[in-house]
């Protein structure tokens, strides 16, 4: 269940099928990297116009790729994953009329505290959903809108 959030300025590219093109390419590196199987890799892009980066003389834009997984992973692995990601982004949009700052984060979720609405599911399967305390959803949302209904 890996989240990648793509955050770039403006002025580094508006070209949709080039930002479409990238994501499916992060996609399929983290997906095969992490050995996530058949589960899908969730990609946004976020565009800033309003930006700066240290005193704002050198750089005129930036490119930052955040990855969230779940935690366990051997350090070492996610450090060449951040690597590879890195140099992708480099490939995909450097310009020679522009100074970029590029930056890869990875951030480990705890999957404890997760909850996840797989995008395959009906909504009746949520009735047959157990928690990890093993009560069923049932027995908990009628506690949940008693609590609402006292406020």
């Amino acid at each position: 269940m890996p989240f990648v959030t793509l955050e770039l300025s403006h002025s580094v590219s508006q070209d949709k099928s080039v930002l479409n093109e990238a994501l499916l390419e992060i996609n399929r590196i983290v997906q095969a990297r992490l050995k996530v199987g058949s589960v899908p890799v969730k990609s946004r892009v976020i565009r800033t116009e309003e930006f700066c980066i240290g005193d704002d003389q050198e750089f005129k834009g930036f490119v930052y790729l955040i990855l969230e997984c779940f935690g366990g992973r051997d350090r070492s692995l996610l450090s060449d994953l951040a690597e590879e990601l890195l140099f992708l982004l480099r490939q995909r949009f450097a310009r020679d009329d522009l100074q970029i700052s590029f930056a890869v984060y990875i951030r480990e979720i705890e999957r404890a505290l997760t909850a996840v609405y797989p995008c395959r599911s009906k909504p009746s399967d949520l009735a047959n959903r157990t928690l990890a305390n093993g009560a069923g959803i049932s027995e908990i949302m009628p506690l949940r809108a008693n609590s609402l209904s006292k406020r």
